[in-house]
């Protein structure tokens, strides 16, 4: 019963120095995969997941242009009253990135 029992505190030491091991080298690593995504170095060798990041980038590029479109349009009508001029060339400004956020997914899908 007494090696039975040494061999389970030894194994629960074991799993235990094995644990904080790994848990004080997690760090380093994401730290290390943050900078690699950054700097470009990990690639995607599965299509089907490139042509997935690429629609979500391409999603995100069209939704900033539709806060962007939302922003000019309401900056120019709040402008408008007291500055006709500037509230429409931001009215009429806003039209730019109402086009990209409805036509980017269009054009895009052509090619």
């Amino acid at each position: 019963m007494r090696e039975e029992g040494r061999n389970a505190v030894g194994d629960v030491l074991r799993r235990a120095v094995s644990s904080i091991t790994t848990a004080s080298r997690l760090p380093g690593r994401v730290d290390e995969l943050i900078t690699r995504v950054e700097d470009r170095r990990i690639s995607f060798p599965d299509p089907a997941l490139e042509r997935r990041v690429a629609r979500l980038e391409q999603l995100g590029r069209r939704t900033l242009s539709g806060l962007l479109f939302a922003a000019l349009l309401v900056g120019g009508a709040t402008l408008r009253p007291d500055d006709p001029v500037l509230g429409g060339v931001l009215m009429t400004g806003s039209l730019l990135p109402l086009a990209h956020a409805l036509l980017a997914g269009v054009f895009g899908r052509r090619g």
